[in-house]
């Protein structure tokens, strides 16, 4: 229904931001991630929404960048895990590092979340590791010209499947991560997504 809303940050909680646009308030529900972005009341901010719809309630969920959001819909889609949980899981980590962890099988990662067990944790490598394989198999082996030293080829690989569970296509993935410099799965991440988001 939304995709967006820019305006006002009138207020901030612990859990929540209220955006005012047009003279309306919007309670959104937020990651501790996002909400370190919002520091200032008054200032004009613009959060990537999901609206979630069930019998006894309609919340608003906000998120600052679009990799957030992306992960946010990720999450939700695996069985047992609901929009708190995805909130819980965003406030401990950022999309990245989620990301990496998936990828790489890190359940002692993910289940430190506030509210994530054990079980929750394997189900979103499992599943999440699926969709990725799946993904892969529809679209194709790509050649990497990996020419850094050391474990750079272990390294890009790992991040384009990460990009991938973020919900870029394989295609652009391998375009953004084969010219990163970056030494670290976060690093090629991070700078992997930068040059994803200019369209570079």
């Amino acid at each position: 229904m939304f995709y967006y809303l820019k305006g006002k940050l009138a207020n901030t909680t612990a859990q929540t931001a209220v955006v005012e646009c047009g003279g309306v308030g919007f309670l959104l529900t937020v990651s501790t991630n996002t909400l370190s972005h919002l520091t200032k009341m008054g200032e004009e901010v613009k959060l990537y929404t999901y609206m979630s719809v069930r019998e006894d309630a309609m919340e608003l969920y906000g998120f600052f960048t679009e990799s957030e959001l992306d992960m946010f819909k990720q999450l939700i889609n695996v069985s047992g895990v609901g929009p708190k949980a995805a909130i819980s899981l965003l406030s401990a980590f950022s999309p990245e590092r989620l990301a990496s962890a998936i990828v790489t099988g890190d359940v002692k990662m993910i289940s430190g979340a506030k509210g994530i067990g054990k079980k929750t944790a394997e189900r979103i490598i499992l599943e999440l590791k699926e969709r990725i394989a799946l993904i892969s198999s529809e679209e194709g082996t790509e050649v990497l010209d990996l020419s850094s030293a050391g474990n750079a080829s272990s390294i890009q690989k790992d991040v384009i499947d990460g990009l991938m569970v973020l919900g870029i296509s394989k295609a652009d993935a391998v375009r953004v991560v084969k010219d990163c410099t970056g030494t670290t799965i976060e690093e090629v991440m991070r700078e992997a997504l930068r040059r994803y988001n200019s369209g570079k």
